[in-house]
């Protein structure tokens, strides 16, 4: 479906006066209803929200709808910051150069709270936000046992090629759930 208007080539196509356009460097981005951007010497008037992704190498940016989750985790991301004392915790960084720093607060092998810490595309920030809720409130048992396609469910779906943005989210909750074994295991060797 092509929600993008203002092709220069379609006949009847005006160029509008006193114009503001947004200059798109880096993709992913949530655009609004209205904006004009330019990408690759291309021009075009979002007409419906979307989400827009595409690496400046790679042409013309794609465009998707996004799920529901997507959209409501990008304009306010869950259980997002540090966490002082925390049970356990971990940092990862995924195949494309981003991070997520997770933090666990556990109390009778429950994860009572999570904070993760994001940084990267908003992919990787809804990722881990779906993460976070997914697992809080979780027995640490049933939380490995969260998968990236249970991220994406939550989501309303991903574009395949931010997959691993998921997998990043669920590997560094099992590195942090990791952490947390460790730290109860050398506190019990300790107190002997």
């Amino acid at each position: 479906v092509h929600h993008v208007t203002d092709d220069p080539q379609c006949p009847g196509f005006k160029e509008p006066a006193n114009e503001v356009v947004v200059r798109v460097e880096w993709f992913p981005a949530i655009l609004e209803v209205g904006e004009r951007i330019e990408h690759g010497g291309h021009r075009r008037t979002v007409t419906d929200q979307r989400l827009f992704h595409a690496h400046p190498d790679q042409g013309s940016p794609v465009q998707y709808s996004p799920g529901k989750g997507i959209l409501r985790l990008a304009g306010q991301p869950e259980n997002i910051g540090f966490m002082e004392n925390s049970s356990g915790r971990a940092d990862a960084v995924g195949q494309c150069g981003d991070s997520v720093e997770v933090f666990l607060k556990v109390t009778d092998e429950t994860i009572d709270d999570i904070r993760v810490a994001p940084k990267g595309c908003i992919y990787t920030w809804v990722c881990a936000s779906a993460m976070s809720e997914l697992a809080k409130g979780k027995r640490i048992d049933d939380a490995l046992h969260i998968e990236p396609d249970e991220i994406a469910s939550v989501l309303g779906g991903l574009p395949e090629d931010h997959m691993h943005c998921a997998r990043l989210a669920v590997n560094t909750l099992g590195e942090a759930i990791a952490d947390y074994y460790r730290t109860v295991t050398t506190r019990s060797v300790q107190s002997r």
